[in-house]
């Protein structure tokens, strides 16, 4: 018999939910069940849940700060009935970030198997969400996710940085080729010319952007603030302001193949550069060689100087368009998301994203 304070451990760590649920893996991830969930027509950010009366056709996502749902971990008993007047519910989206200790990403992910699980086992519907960091996350943040199932996944933040995307494009194809999802529901700005294949692809907008966009400003996902490219190559030094309009886009596609190209590369060569980096012996790691490492480092070059050739062709098709001046000047968005006549930005800001994307690039041996 387990004592009282044994228990209140147990329920501090919500292990009492796996009592009905499957576990798989290494990590013993919790096994989500595949269920026949109907895409709704739009997903609302779970901090408007409790504000919001009965919703029809409309799904739940935690796209959001990690520490506005915090709540669902520490009490998820108490928003099951609040779920149920929604269509759907994804699984919550705790981080995972590259520069985290490898162990507090592996129980991320199992925090948010572990209430999707739950959650099913309680009638909600719920759709897994796909969430990763690095290469080396692959062998356990895809694990408790049924094959041939309704899948959800965020761009947002990866359209603006280079590394990010990267690793998104990485993830991403891997998760196709394991999951084989049946649908994909996608949320914020699509990443250019990835190719689903067969996957059904349903697309939701990235709430806070369109909010922003109608206060006046531009959304996150706009050409500004776009960063470095990752210390690649800078592409080719064309004069692109003679270049035509189609010409332009026949080169954007040109450079979106490429990048999946390399992304394909990468994603095939990824884990055994990653083991060859580490100096793992052959003898133990058979994809620990540096064919695989030089293969990767070649691609990634690739990837870098197209993405780098695909942001020059993006910003003269956006400096083509025409822009709309008032007397006042152009509107921006701070990052309190306050509409004001003047761009605020922050230096030190800036160069801490650059340091870190450079520092993320060195770790993987560019």
């Amino acid at each position: 018999m387990i004592n009282e304070s044994r228990m209140r451990t147990m329920r501090q760590y919500n292990l009492p939910l796996l009592e009905n649920v499957r576990t798989v893996g290494r990590y013993d991830m919790p096994m989500l069940a595949k269920q026949d969930v109907t895409p709704p027509d739009t997903l609302m950010g779970f901090n408007y849940v409790t504000g919001k009366k009965t919703v029809k056709h409309c799904g739940i996502h935690f796209f959001i700060d990690d520490y506005q749902f915090q709540r669902v971990w520490n009490q998820p008993d108490r928003y099951i009935a609040p779920l149920k007047r929604f269509q759907c519910v994804l699984t919550p989206d705790f981080s995972t970030y590259m520069d985290m200790p490898e162990a507090m990403k592996i129980y991320n992910v199992f925090r948010s198997r572990l209430i999707g699980a739950y959650w099913q086992a309680c009638g909600l519907k719920v759709i897994p969400t796909l969430q990763w960091a690095g290469p080396e996350s692959f062998q356990y943040c895809f694990s408790g996710i049924p094959n041939n199932s309704t899948v959800a996944v965020s761009t947002v933040g990866a359209n603006n940085n280079p590394t990010a995307e990267l690793y998104w494009r990485l993830g991403m194809r891997y998760a196709l080729d394991r999951l084989v999802p049946e649908k994909i529901l996608l949320y914020g700005d699509a990443i250019p010319f990835f190719d689903f294949g067969g996957t059904e692809v349903i697309a939701y907008k990235n709430s806070n952007t369109e909010r922003m966009k109608k206060m006046g400003g531009r959304g996150s996902s706009s050409g500004a603030g776009r960063g470095g490219h990752g210390g690649g190559g800078g592409g080719s030094a064309t004069d692109l302001s003679s270049v035509s309009d189609s010409d332009l886009t026949n080169m954007m596609r040109d450079a979106g193949k490429r990048m999946d190209a390399a992304s394909e590369i990468m994603q095939r060569t990824a884990h055994g550069a990653t083991q060859y980096n580490q100096r793992m012996p052959e003898s133990v790691f058979p994809e620990a060689t540096k064919a695989n490492y030089d293969k990767y480092q070649e691609a990634s070059k690739a990837f870098r100087t197209a993405r780098a050739q695909r942001d020059r062709i993006s910003d003269e098709q956006i400096r083509r368009q025409p822009t709309q001046q008032t007397e006042h000047g152009k509107t921006f968005v701070n990052s309190f998301g306050e509409a004001t006549k003047r761009e605020i930005t922050n230096q030190t800001y800036t160069r801490a994203q650059k340091r870190i994307s450079r520092a993320v690039l060195r770790n993987m041996g560019h």
